[in-house]
């Protein structure tokens, strides 16, 4: 995803006016901008006077972690996966 004028797709964020591009879609950027802008007015209300910017911050790092935490249970359910497989393999061998 990148901001171009040409996209085509207007989107208001945090109170700014976002031209986007993506390859998945309008409903698929609105979910996202939705996404975001819930997390940012979540901590609007307990940052009270907290700037754009700072709540901006702070939303994309919750997100952020929330990426990590996510690459990190797909990362052991792919070595779970792999042990299975494994003994599936190991099973289908000895018949």
């Amino acid at each position: 995803m990148s901001l171009t004028p040409e996209a085509g797709h207007s989107v208001q964020l945090g109170g700014q006016t976002l031209v986007l591009k993506g390859t998945q879609g309008r409903e698929y950027l609105d979910a996202l901008v939705e996404k975001v802008e819930g997390r940012i007015t979540e901590l609007a209300l307990s940052r009270e006077g907290a700037t754009t910017l700072t709540l901006a911050l702070l939303a994309s790092l919750n997100l952020a972690d929330e990426v990590a935490e996510a690459q990190t249970r797909n990362e052991e359910l792919d070595r779970r996966l792999s042990r299975l497989a494994d003994r599936l393999e190991g099973l289908c061998g000895k018949e």
